[in-house]
Formats: structure tokens, sequence, C-alpha cells
């Protein structure tokens, strides 16, 4: 049975730390971090935070067992923009479909190719996806991303995804490609070794963890050219970088890492530098997906030859697996995405994290489950997300230690 984690708790930077340049220049480390693991893009920004707190109780399944859409439409494919509210997508035999919440409106996007069938990333406006990162579709038809297939370190760059950064495949060098020319490349390289590199959702700063040219190990912000370096958060040593993901809002960042037997996952207020943790377990995790008013955070955890489940924290509740008491609690449950503040998509098995999937919607208001379609692949919620706001980080502020 899954170890229940443990609850928030929230600690201010360390007070004793020296200043930024004191720090940069003097903190060392004796190894580099291990290769990560990234998640899928982060959801639409600035909306209310959302008060729901997960339920804890039974909650019974809305409508039949069978899901909603019981047969795909044999139709000819071609790109459309996202409906309005969003849409789930979606692999099914060589096509790419994409389906509302409702089911009401479901269509193919795409008749795909092998190579093109992978996970599928959709740009912050929906009207580009990245698919098995070496691919860029949109209304112009496919072309090559630039990237390798196996980086699984490509993000879309905010705040409208005309380009997609990541990591190349020694980590030492950042990597910016224009996604509608592969070809037209940058390097705003700002660390280092970059274990893992996002695009914050103002689209006015390039955030990352690994280490710096003096062997700083951390998290660090940079402009989008690679300069102006300011450290966010320190690492001890003995930690590991699994996965980093912005906050939708652009008020924090979240650090999903290892050290020792623990697998931990913290958020770090950009304005003031505090750092809080949301959950500390023995089982891994991965799939850190936070919610679009920034204070709900969903994540899969337990092992892949096994069960999982998709735990929700950040609320006042502490952690809670969702699921229970409906059919999901029998299944190995990921989360996919939100399509707004009251509802996660999740991909549910029989058994582990891979292969075809059920798709359900969770509504936390009501604690319920909706299956949407069943046997599918790489499933992805394609919303429009509003641009985010850059808080200004305290000139009195001083990074703390994850």
């Amino acid at each position: 049975m899954m170890r229940r984690p443990t609850t928030s708790r929230t600690r201010a930077p360390a007070a004793l730390l020296m200043v930024v340049g004191a720090t940069l220049a003097a903190c060392t480390v004796n190894a580099a971090p291990a290769p990560t693991s990234l998640v899928p893009l982060i959801d639409p920004a600035d909306l209310p935070i959302t008060t729901l707190a997960p339920t804890t109780t039974a909650a019974p399944v809305t409508g039949p067992v069978d899901p909603l859409l019981a047969a795909l439409p044999d139709t000819p494919c071609a790109y459309a923009d996202a409906p309005a509210g969003g849409e789930i997508t979606f692999f099914s035999g060589d096509r790419l479909y994409g389906t509302t919440a409702d089911t009401s409106l479901t269509r193919c996007l795409l008749q795909i190719t092998s190579a093109q069938r992978g996970t599928v990333k959709w740009s912050p406006v929906a009207n580009r996806a990245v698919l098995a990162q070496a691919t860029v579709f949109d209304v112009n038809g496919t072309r090559q991303s630039g990237y390798d297939p196996f980086n699984v370190r490509v993000h879309w760059e905010y705040p409208v995804g005309d380009s997609l950064i990541a990591p190349n495949s020694s980590s030492y060098s950042l990597i910016r490609r224009s996604a509608t020319d592969p070809g037209n490349r940058s390097d705003p390289t700002f660390l280092g070794l970059t274990v893992a590199a996002l695009s914050h959702p103002s689209g006015q700063l390039l955030i990352g963890a690994g280490l710096t040219r003096d062997r700083v190990e951390g998290v660090f912000a940079a402009d989008l050219q690679g300069d102006d370096l300011r450290p966010l958060a320190l690492a001890g040593g003995d930690l590991t970088f699994l996965e980093l993901v912005a906050d939708p809002t652009g008020r924090s960042v979240l650090v999903l890492s290892s050290r020792g037997d623990a697998v931990r996952l913290h958020r770090i207020d950009i304005a003031s530098l505090a750092i809080g943790e949301i959950v500390s377990q023995p089982t891994p995790m991965q799939l850190v997906t936070p919610s679009p008013a920034g204070d709900l955070v969903a994540w899969r955890a337990g092992l892949c030859n096994s069960m999982t489940g998709t735990w929700l924290g950040g609320g006042p509740s502490g952690p809670t697996l969702l699921g229970e008491g409906t059919p999901l609690q029998t299944r190995s449950v990921a989360p996919v995405g939100w399509l707004d503040a009251g509802r996660l998509v999740l991909a549910a098995r029989a058994f582990g994290c891979d292969g075809p999937a059920e798709v359900w919607v969770w509504n936390l208001a009501e604690g319920s489950a909706t299956m949407l379609v069943r046997g599918v692949e790489h499933p992805a919620v394609r919303v429009v997300q509003p641009q985010g706001a850059l808080p200004a980080i305290d000139s009195a502020a001083q990074p703390g230690a994850l």
C-alpha cells in the first residue's frame, strides 16, 4: 500500500546565507546531478486562486462507467483551432484526435507517422504542438523541431510559443530554436551545467536548475539572453534535480528533487525566495502538474512496474489521493493536465505507466470522475494559457536551501 506523504510546511530562506555575490563565489559541489525527466507544459495563468479542497470521502462516478466517447469519427484529418474551453488530444491508431470535455466536439487533427507518436506538448496559446520532441505541428502542417526525439527536456517559450528551448545532450548548453524554422537557433546558456530549464510564464525570464560556471548548485533565473544571473534557491550536497515546473500564474517555481531515500516537492516563491515543502516521501514521484490558479499541485506517485496514484497537494487539507471510492482506485493513475482550476484530466491504466489508457476528468468541487475515452495513447490538454505576471524579487531576499 502506498505510504501517505507528509503534509505541507513552509520555511523562510536561511537567515545565515551570505549575500548573493559571496554565495556564488564561495559555494562548491562535489558532483553533478543525475539526468532528469521533465514534465509537460504548465496550464493557464492569471486566474483567481481556488479555495477548493480535494474531497477525502468516497466520490461517486459521474454518468456511466462506459466512456462518453464510444467510437471515434472516421473523418478526414485537418488542423483546427482549440475550441473555447479547451480540449483533450490523444493518439488512436495513426491519428491525433481532439475532443472537448463533454465529447460534443470530436475531430481528427492529424494523420501521423510512427516517428510522430509520443509525448504531445501544446504551446501556450494552443496553436502549435511538439510531437515526440522532434516534430512541430500547426496550421502549416508538420516540420522538424531540430531537437533529438530522445531529448525529453524540450519546452515551449512563453508567452506565445514562437520558439522552443532545451538543454543539449551534454547539458552544457541551452538551445533555443524557432518554432517555424529549426535552423534559426540561439544559445542563451546561463549555467555551466543545465539539468532543467524553462521559460517563465511572463515570457520575460529563463529559469534553470543545475550548476553555475563556479560550480554552485541550485535553481537560478536569468534574462532572455542568459545574462543577469540570480539565484532563487541553493542546493546542498547529494541532491538530484528531477523536475522543474513554473506555476502558471508566475508567482512560484516547483522543484522536484531527491536526497537519500526521500523524494521531495518544494515551492519557491519568486518575490520573497521563501521555500515551502509540499510533500516528502520515499515513493518515486513524477509529472508535477500545477493548477491554473497556482495553489494546488498534482503529481504521480508509485513504481511504474506496479500501481501508481495521482495525489493532489498544496491546499489547506494536505496531500490527498484522488479516485478513492471510484473505479480509479483500482487503476494506475497519472495526471495529464488541467482544463481549468476545477477540472483535472487523468490517464488511467490497469497497470504501469505506459501504453493505452483511459482518459478521465476529475471534478474537484464534486469529487467526481467521468471517463471520456479508453484505449488511447499520449493524452494531452490543449488550452489557451493567459500570460503570467513577473513578480519583483525583494531586494533584501536571500536564496534559501532546498
